[in-house]
């Protein structure tokens, strides 16, 4: 079965890994849970950038964990009024981009010879409809 995040994080500092990241939208749920970790940290994903470059530089094995919750959950909270809705959606602009997959990520799987921030510069961002009850 999957494991819970707190026994991956448990199970990473038993096999060795000496630096433990775990990245979240909600920090606060996970504080104070993992400090007894030796080299454990806790970051909001505003964040991310910055621990990258913090990681890149650690010696030694690393991991981060990265918590969220699965688009699949936030669908049905959303249609349950439990989550609200994004104000605004990317979408793709098909005419340069035919798939998502890019040149960075897979150059045998792209379609689209642009990289990835090229892709992104394409994307516009569009008002969701208020009345919508459902996730893309």
């Amino acid at each position: 079965g999957a494991l819970s995040v707190g026994d991956l994080i448990r199970q990473l500092s038993g096999e060795g890994v000496r630096r433990i990241a775990l990245v979240s939208d909600a920090p606060e749920d996970w504080r104070g849970r993992f400090d007894a970790i030796p080299g454990f940290s806790l970051t909001h994903r505003d964040q991310y950038d910055a621990l990258m470059l913090e990681l890149r530089a650690f010696k030694g094995t690393s991991v981060i964990v990265y918590q969220q919750t699965c688009a699949a959950e936030k669908r049905r909270r959303r249609k349950k009024g439990k989550v609200r809705h994004a104000d605004r959606r990317v979408v793709i602009n098909e005419a340069v981009c035919e798939g998502w997959v890019t040149a960075a990520s897979s150059p045998t799987a792209s379609r689209c010879s642009q990289s990835k921030r090229r892709s992104a510069e394409n994307a516009r961002l569009i008002k969701a409809p208020a009345t919508m009850t459902s996730a893309v």
